[in-house]
């Protein structure tokens, strides 16, 4: 992020000669925000309060803690709305979300939630641009069992970007290169590195519908061989980070089939090139259609298959469906409504037992399986569901409320020595909020 606030810098200075503040470089009037030269600054202020009914995603059985919960947020974007030697996309953002219940641990889930995306682009109208990005984020994030530590997660990409647009931009070609750091809050072993390779090809055979191929590399490399099993009776390998270098391939559509329906459909190959154990190899792809109803309504449905690299066996695969609708009612009133299901697979295991025969007065003091004995996969069915109105007071204040449903019905049971079964993955979560703010 440091090279683009002094980009940032730049670019408002060299720019801002040009025009006065608030008073657009054209005679066409600008949209909503804030300016400064050819800057335009959308910040935000916002309050939300509402309730989690399970903060530790913890299994019905372990009786789940619900809270209170009061979120403050501040954002800010910055664009250049009609660039020319220099395009800018700036966006970040920062939550303190304080917790009230009356147990200590409940209250030491409160913290921050920060991210940051930003893209800078020099001769982004010519034939060739090149530009930086970076994307930043920290997370603040409970463990899935009750506890007063903090699952937070820390990651940063940035990279550089190459556009070869002839004129007309008729045939285009972005190169992409990155390197990301991830690290983890308690499980700091499971930190890992990425260096990513990224192209994509496009043809506009018409005003607003393309072909696309898109093809990445990922090299995932993990600080620590292997995990750490917390009792040392356990064999130190028996929770291993294997490195991989996963390959995507897709082409397709995407664009506007008529006036009113869009789609997009790609369809390719991936490999997820694990150094040791299985390797996913197979099709994977996506699928969207949206309908506009009327000039105030729209309607998608899509479906996507791919894969994802695990800390549960090597990697896991999904399918997800979604639904999603959209409607402004009179203007001022925007109401969303979306709906999805995701069925993960995880990579078969080599055996149920996972962390090993440990013996606690002659019975296994820790057991993980599933309902699947044979190969021993993980399958974990998830569903969410999204309720979202927002209404505009005035032109840069909005009032509104959300409500938000997750449920993961995974497969996944863990035996403790005392014979009892419970699932550390399957949970239901009920969040519901009330919000206010202002953006320009």
């Amino acid at each position: 992020m440091v090279t683009l606030v002094a980009a940032l810098c730049a670019v408002a200075s060299g720019q801002a000669q040009a025009q006065d503040v608030g008073v657009a470089a054209e005679d066409e009037p600008l949209p909503r925000g804030l300016y400064v030269g050819q800057l335009q600054l959308h910040p935000g202020l916002f309050i939300e309060g509402g309730y989690d009914s399970n903060v530790f995603f913890e299994d019905d059985s372990e009786n789940p803690s619900n809270a209170t919960k009061l979120n403050g947020v501040i954002k800010l974007g910055v664009e250049t709305p009609r660039p020319k030697k220099a395009q800018l996309d700036l966006e970040v953002g920062l939550t303190y979300s304080e917790l009230f219940a009356e147990e200590q641990a409940i209250q030491n889930q409160s913290g921050v939630t920060a991210f940051g995306r930003g893209t800078l682009l020099f001769n982004p109208n010519g034939s060739v641009a090149v530009g930086v990005f970076d994307y930043f984020r920290r997370t603040n994030e409970a463990p899935n069992t009750f506890s007063s530590a903090t699952f937070n997660r820390f990651s940063n990409e940035a990279g550089g970007i190459l556009k070869i647009q002839p004129g007309g931009k008729l045939l285009t070609l972005d190169l992409e290169g990155s390197y990301a750091v991830v690290r983890n809050g308690i499980v700091d072993d499971l930190d890992h590195n990425i260096v990513r390779l990224g192209a994509q090809g496009k043809w506009k055979f018409l005003p607003k519908t393309a072909f696309v191929l898109v093809a990445s590399q990922r090299f995932i490399n993990y600080e620590q061989s292997t995990r750490d099993t917390v009792n040392d009776n356990i064999p130190e390998d028996s929770l291993a980070n294997i490195n991989s270098s996963p390959l995507r391939v897709e082409g397709g559509l995407n664009g506007l089939i008529f006036t009113r329906i869009s789609a997009t459909a790609m369809i390719g190959y991936g490999n997820s090139f694990y150094e040791d154990g299985p390797s996913f190899s197979g099709l994977i792809g996506r699928a969207e259609a949206g309908y506009e109803i009327g000039p105030t309504s729209q309607f998608r449905l899509g479906y996507h298959r791919n894969f994802e690299d695990s800390s549960f066996g090597n990697y896991a695969t999904f399918h997800r469906v979604f639904a999603r609708y959209n409607h402004l009612i009179g203007g001022i009133f925007n109401l969303r409504l979306e709906g999805t299901y995701t069925l993960r697979q995880f990579a078969p295991v080599a055996n149920p037992i996972l962390l090993g025969d440990v013996m606690e007065e002659g019975a296994p003091a820790r057991r993980y399986g599933n309902s699947n004995p044979d190969p021993y996969e993980r399958v974990d069915p998830l569903y969410g569901a999204e309720a979202e109105g927002t209404f505009r007071v005035f032109d840069i204040w909005r009032v509104g409320g959300r409500y938000q449903l997750t449920v993961n019905d995974t497969d996944f049971f863990s035996i403790t020595g005392q014979g009892d079964l419970f699932s550390p993955g399957r949970f239901v979560k009920h969040e519901a909020y009330l919000t206010t703010g202002v953006e320009w």
